[in-house]
């Protein structure tokens, strides 16, 4: 017998089913890569293709709709315009900030800088000539928050939860 949990964010319910045990194994080698390590962009289209059942046919562009995709932040008197990127880019995004099967801070900050932080081009480089470790700091965590903060991150986390018996 199937279990399955229904859960609202933000206003839609979903509907998660677990499949069948063979099935949860096949879906746990198909998110890996050849080294074993997951990769969230391949994580993410199985429990859109399998464990979400409500709504049905999910796809990565179901979710950029009704979603902020603009900021403009303000820290230390420096500007910047933070933008979001699209669900699929935020997994790739996930998958490029590892190093070895795990997040990489550095790898982290580069995606943010090249994806998130839209105003003005921004790199380590750039960061260093200021000088100031709170402002690097600060930026890289409302960008990371801005980035992924978001309807598409939430519900995926609520499926890897499911899927990982982890439900309240």
């Amino acid at each position: 017998m199937a279990k399955n949990m229904t859960k609202t964010i933000d206003g839609i319910e979903y509907e998660f089913q677990m499949p069948p045990f063979l099935e949860v194994a096949k879906i746990e080698d198909r998110i890996k890569d050849k080294f074993g390590v997951t990769l969230q962009e391949k994580e993410y289209k199985e429990y859109m293709n399998h464990i979400i059942v409500v709504p049905s046919n999910l796809k990565y562009e179901d979710f950029k709709k009704d979603e902020e995709t603009e900021k403009k932040i303000d820290v230390n008197g420096y500007n910047f315009k933070l933008v979001r990127p699209e669900p699929r880019e935020l997994a790739r995004m996930q998958d490029a900030s590892k190093h070895e099967g795990k997040l990489s801070n550095e790898k982290l900050y580069e995606q943010l800088m090249k994806h998130v932080i839209a105003e003005p081009e921004v790199s380590y480089d750039y960061f260093d000539e200021i000088g100031d470790t709170t402002l690097f700091r600060e930026v890289m965590n409302e960008a990371s928050k801005f980035c992924y903060d978001c309807h598409f991150i939430k519900v995926m986390k609520e499926a890897r939860n499911f899927f990982r018996g982890k439900e309240d």
